[in-house]
């Protein structure tokens, strides 16, 4: 575990991640366990947990750098961003899992049809498509904002700023 290689390294996290934290052995002193919807002073940045759509426990994190004021959000694991107020920030980190629902659901019914068990079906629950992110990327970030595709399940990985 990363704590072992690096054991000043600190986790931000909400208390459910911090709890099994605590179990796999992790110091105390090394993680900053976060109440959602507040913003925290953590030294170098200010940091702010806020809860997300998952079949477990999930937060997005926000970042505002003291020295230069920028901002950064990490959104992932979530199903959907629609509940989300995070406008104008520098960085969006942003899950996009797969391109569109049609595609999944295309996926779904062909496995379906075959008697296989498919995953999918969680996924369209529980992860964000492409499709819905620029939705919401495209109705909240600025126009100096960069976006960066994480958490992909296809072979490219891309920023995309024009869409």
């Amino acid at each position: 575990m990363i704590n072992f290689n690096y054991p000043t390294i600190k986790f931000i996290c909400n208390e459910d991640v911090a709890q099994k934290l605590y179990e796999l052995g992790v110091q105390e002193k090394n993680i900053y366990m976060l109440k959602e919807g507040k913003w925290y002073d953590i030294g170098f940045a200010k940091v702010r947990l806020e809860k997300l759509v998952h079949d477990v426990h999930n937060s997005s994190l926000q970042i505002e750098y003291n020295k230069n004021k920028k901002k950064v959000v990490y959104i992932t694991d979530t199903g959907s961003v629609n509940h989300l107020c995070i406008e104008d920030y520098d960085l969006y980190l942003i899950e996009s899992n797969y391109n569109s629902r049609e595609e999944y659901e295309e996926k779904i019914k062909e496995a379906q049809e075959k008697g296989e068990y498919t995953h999918l079906i969680r996924v369209l629950e529980t992860h964000l498509c492409r499709d819905d992110a620029l939705k919401w990327l495209k109705e909240n970030i600025g126009d100096n904002s960069r976006v960066q595709f994480i958490h992909q399940h296809i072979a490219d990985k891309e920023v995309v700023r024009d869409e």
